[in-house]
């Protein structure tokens, strides 16, 4: 059995890698997830809102400029203004994108599949120089006998 994500033979009946940690009684649902639809809806309800909050605001306040400006100062104004809502909206909906985008990486949708040689032996991802520790040669303790029957002699001397 090997491990679909880094590659490393393991025990059968093992849940996690030896290497890696991850989890070998994973399934392997290869259906991508939504996004979620509470999400893009929000962000299409900020979009619209934002769009005719940017395009009648203008408008209105144009009635009152008239009065104090020309008229062609006040179309470089609405203008203007709805070029900035546009850039807005441009942001807003690259947000998203790129949230669809990370969403899917971190469900798997993404995610490249492990490419299989012919002999069913899955090919090395990251060749490590020396073999990993195992997990316990820093958890026991390895005493050298001649020091430990010292530190005896010592507790029995006194």
């Amino acid at each position: 059995m090997y491990c679909p994500h880094c590659g490393a033979e393991s025990t059968q009946g093992l849940k996690y890698c030896k290497r890696c940690g991850t989890s070998l009684s994973a399934s392997t649902d290869a259906s991508p997830k939504k996004f979620p639809t509470s999400l893009t809806t929000l962000f299409v309800l900020l979009v619209g809102g934002v769009t005719l909050v940017g395009f009648v605001a203008p408008l209105g306040a144009a009635s009152t400029l008239t009065k104090d400006f020309s008229t062609g100062d006040v179309m470089v104004l609405v203008f203007g203004s709805w070029a900035v809502t546009l850039l807005f909206d441009a942001m807003l909906i690259w947000l998203l994108l790129r949230l669809m985008k990370v969403s899917h990486q971190f469900t798997g949708a993404t995610q490249r599949q492990r490419a299989l040689p012919e002999e069913g032996i899955p090919v090395p991802i990251v060749s490590l120089s020396e073999p990993p520790e195992s997990v316990t040669e820093h958890t026991t303790r390895n005493f050298e006998a001649s020091r430990y029957r010292e530190e005896e002699a010592r507790s029995e001397g006194r």
